[in-house]
C-alpha cells in the first residue's frame, strides 16, 4: 500500500514527538537523579523481591559501604539491631516490611545500623510502599533519617538526670522540683521517707497537707512572691514527720533554667533545724533573763544607792536625837534644882500645887529625853545589849512613843506583872518598839478613834516573852501582808516613811534569837508580835550538853549515824517523842500532821530546830528553823546538810 505524503507527514510528526518526549524523560530523570543523590537524607530503593536497586551518597556514608545493586536485600548496612541493643534481622527490618505491605509506624521507631567499621548510627526509617497501576506492591522506597545527635543527647540527659536524682536521693536533705506554674512534680527519697507519704500523695499541692495549719497562709505568700519575681527565697515552716511529729524546716528554692534560657520552674531544698530553732529559743530566753537579771542588779544596785542615802539619813536623825536628849537634859537640869530650892522654901499651898504641876512635866521631859537617847544608840553595842525589864522601859518610853502616834489615838499597855528581863536591850527594844507604834499610828492618821495597845507576857513555852503592838486600823490588803517584810515595801505617805520599819525590827529581834510575827486582815486591824527569849536561866539537864535532840527514823543505820552526829556535837539523844527540853528534832513524820507538830514545836521557841527526812516536798513549811533533807541522801551529804541546818539556826 503506498502511502500519501500527509501520512508520512503524520507519521514524521508523531516520531518526532515521541522523541521529544522520550527526551524530556531523560533530561527530568537526569534532574531527578540528581536530586536523588543531592539529598542529605540517606534514601534507597527496593524492587518487589526486597534487592536494594537504587540508592543514594548519604545513604553510602551512612551505610560506610557501597551496596551491591540486585543482590542486598533490604538495605546496605553492615548490621542492624534494635534500639535496646539486640540484633535485627534484616528480613524483619522496617523496609522489608513496606515490600510486603505490612503496616509500620515510622514516628517512634529507632534502629541502630553497624557500619563495617564497627561505628553505629541511630536512625528513625520512614519506607513507602511502591504500587501498580493496579495496586500491587512493585518494590518501597525508605527515607532514613540519623538520629544520632538526638539520641545521644537524650541519653546524656537521661543519665544526667539519673545522676542527679541519685545523688538527690543519697543526699542527706529534702528535695523539691516544680513545674512552671508553681506546683510540685517531683520530690527526693528523704523527703518521701520523712513525710511517710508516696510521690503521688505528694504531688501539685498535697504536700501542704504536712505544713503545719499555722504556717501555711505565710509559706505561700513567701513563696509565690518569689515564685513571680523569679527569685531565690528562704523560709522556715513546720513540716510533719513520718511519726507525726512537727519538725522545723529551712526551706530553701532557687528559679531553674533551661539551656535556652527559658523559666523552668523552681527547685529547692529543705533541711531538719529544729534543734537550731530550739537552740535560738533558748538563747532568746537566755539572753531576756540576762536582759532581767541586769534591770534586777540595776534596780538593786539603786537599792543599795537609796539604802545608804537612807542609812546616812537616819544616822543624822540619831544624831540629832541624841543631840537633843543630851540639850534637854543640861537644860533640865538648872530647872530641877531651881523647883528643888522652891520646894525647899516656905511657899503658899496654891504656889506648891504648880511647882508639883511642873515637877510633873519635868519628869515627862525626862523620860521622853532618855527615850531619845536610847533611840539613838547602836542596838549591836556590847553596852546596849543588857536584858531590858519591860514594865521599867515603858515608864521611860511611853512618851516618846505617844509622840509616834495621832493625838486622836490612845496609847494602852498591857503588861503581865512580874515577868523576868527578856535578852533584848533597851535602845534595841525602843527601836523595835518605836517602828511598830509609828507603823501603827500612820494606819490610824484618819481613824476618829484609834487605838494601839502594847501587850507583853511570858509565852506557852516558858522561856520566851511575847512583846505585841496590836492597832484597829484598817489592816493590810493581801499583797502588804505577803511583802510588809520586804527591805523598802512601804505604804507610808508620811515624808520619813522609809519601807525598813518591819525588816529592821525583824533583825533585831532575829539578833537576839527570837522571831517575829505578823497577823493582819482587810477591815481587821493588825498585829505584830516579837517573841524574845527570857533572860533567866533556860532548864538543861546536864551544863555541859549543848541540849536535848529527839530522832524519830525508820532506818535503824541512818537513825544509828545520825546519833553518833548529834552525840559528837554534844546533844543528848533520845529515841521519843519531843518534850519541853528538847531542841532539835530530826523526824520521819511525814504528810499535813507531821507538818503540823513540827510547826507546833517550833512555835514560840526560837532556839528550836526541825530537821526532816522525808521526802515529801509537800512537807516544806516555809518555816526558816525548818529543813527538809529528804531521805535519799549519802550520809557525808546527810552531815553536812545537818551542819548547814544546825548553823543557820544557830545552835552549833
Amino acid at each position: 500500500m503506498k502511502l500519501s505524503r500527509a501520512d508520512t507527514r503524520a507519521d514524521d510528526d508523531v516520531i518526532a514527538d515521541l522523541q521529544a518526549s522520550n527526551s524530556q524523560l531523560r533530561e527530568s530523570e537526569r534532574r531527578w537523579r540528581e536530586i536523588f543523590h543531592a539529598v542529605p537524607t540517606a534514601i534507597y530503593a527496593c524492587d518487589g523481591a526486597g534487592r536494594v536497586i537504587a540508592f543514594n551518597q548519604a545513604a553510602v556514608e551512612l551505610w560506610g559501604r557501597v551496596p551491591c545493586v540486585g543482590k542486598d536485600y533490604w538495605c546496605g548496612s553492615h548490621r542492624l539491631y534494635r534500639d535496646d541493643g539486640t540484633a535485627l534481622d534484616p528480613a524483619l527490618c522496617p523496609m522489608a516490611k513496606a515490600v510486603r505491605g505490612e503496616p509500620f509506624d515510622d514516628s517512634s521507631e529507632v534502629i541502630i545500623v553497624e557500619r563495617p567499621d564497627s561505628t553505629r548510627r541511630y536512625v528513625r526509617p520512614h519506607p513507602r510502599p511502591l504500587c501498580e497501576a493496579d495496586g500491587s506492591v512493585a518494590g518501597a522506597v525508605n527515607l532514613v533519617v540519623d538520629v544520632t545527635a538526638e539520641v545521644l543527647a537524650n541519653q546524656e540527659r537521661l543519665a544526667t538526670e539519673t545522676r542527679f536524682r541519685r545523688m538527690a536521693d543519697a543526699a542527706p536533705t529534702l528535695i523539691w522540683m516544680s513545674d512552671t506554674h508553681g506546683q510540685r512534680v517531683w520530690f527526693n527519697r528523704p523527703w518521701l521517707d520523712f513525710t511517710g507519704r508516696t510521690a503521688e500523695q505528694e504531688l501539685g499541692d498535697a504536700w501542704m497537707d504536712g505544713v503545719h495549719p499555722d504556717d501555711r497562709a505565710t509559706y505561700l505568700d513567701a513563696f509565690r512572691a518569689h515564685f513571680q519575681s523569679r527569685t531565690e527565697f528562704r523560709h522556715e515552716y513546720r513540716l510533719r514527720r513520718a511519726d507525726a511529729e512537727y519538725r522545723w524546716v529551712l526551706d530553701q528554692g532557687a528559679p531553674n533554667f533551661a539551656a535556652n534560657g527559658a523559666f523552668d520552674g523552681f527547685i529547692g531544698s529543705c533541711v531538719d533545724i529544729t534543734d537550731q530553732v530550739a537552740a535560738r529559743r533558748l538563747l532568746e530566753e537566755q539572753h531576756s533573763l540576762l536582759e532581767q537579771a541586769v534591770r534586777h542588779r540595776t534596780r538593786e544596785l539603786a537599792a543599795a544607792s537609796e539604802r545608804l542615802r537612807l542609812t546616812d539619813r537616819l544616822a543624822t536623825i540619831g544624831t540629832l536625837s541624841a543631840g537633843l536628849g543630851h540639850d534637854m537634859g543640861n537644860l533640865l537640869l538648872p530647872v530641877r534644882m531651881r523647883l528643888d530650892a522652891m520646894e525647899a522654901s516656905d511657899l503658899p499651898d496654891e504656889v506648891r500645887d504648880d511647882v508639883a504641876a511642873i515637877r510633873k512635866a519635868l519628869d515627862y521631859l525626862q523620860r521622853l529625853t532618855g527615850s531619845l537617847r536610847m533611840l539613838s544608840v547602836d542596838p549591836d553595842r556590847e553596852d546596849a545589849q543588857v536584858p531590858t525589864d519591860v514594865a521599867a522601859w515603858w515608864q521611860e518610853a511611853e512618851g516618846m512613843l505617844l509622840n509616834g502616834i495621832p493625838r486622836t489615838t490612845a496609847l494602852s499597855a498591857d503588861i503581865e506583872p512580874g515577868l523576868p528581863p527578856i535578852q533584848l536591850g533597851k535602845p534595841a527594844l525602843t527601836q523595835a518598839i518605836f517602828n511598830l507604834v509609828q507603823n501603827a499610828g500612820d494606819a490610824l492618821r484618819t481613824a476618829v478613834e484609834g487605838r494601839v495597845q502594847f501587850r507583853v507576857s511570858r509565852a506557852p513555852c516558858g522561856t520566851c516573852a511575847r512583846l505585841t503592838v496590836s492597832d484597829n486600823g484598817p489592816g493590810m490588803s493581801p499583797e502588804a501582808r505577803a511583802r510588809c517584810l520586804e527591805p523598802f515595801f512601804t505604804t507610808k505617805t508620811r515624808a520619813l516613811g522609809t519601807g525598813l520599819g518591819l525588816p529592821l525590827v525583824k533583825s533585831i529581834v532575829a539578833r537576839a534569837g527570837g522571831s517575829l510575827e505578823v497577823e493582819s486582815t482587810e477591815g481587821g486591824g493588825a498585829s505584830v508580835t516579837l517573841i524574845i527569849p527570857l533572860a533567866e536561866p533556860r532548864p538543861t539537864i546536864d551544863p555541859g550538853l549543848q541540849g536535848v535532840a529527839a530522832v524519830q527514823c525508820a532506818d535503824p543505820r541512818v537513825a544509828s549515824y545520825i546519833d553518833a552526829m548529834l552525840a559528837a556535837r554534844r546533844y543528848a539523844v533520845r529515841r521519843a517523842e519531843p518534850d519541853d527540853t528538847t531542841r532539835v528534832w530530826i523526824t520521819d513524820r511525814d504528810g499535813p500532821e507531821g507538818l503540823a507538830a513540827a510547826l507546833a514545836f517550833l512555835r514560840d521557841r526560837p532556839d528550836r530546830l526541825v530537821i526532816s527526812l522525808t521526802d515529801d516536798a509537800d512537807s516544806d513549811s516555809g518555816h526558816p528553823r525548818f529543813t527538809r533533807i529528804g531521805q535519799g541522801l549519802r550520809m557525808s551529804a546527810l552531815r553536812t546538810a545537818l551542819d548547814r541546818a544546825m548553823a543557820l539556826a544557830q545552835l552549833t
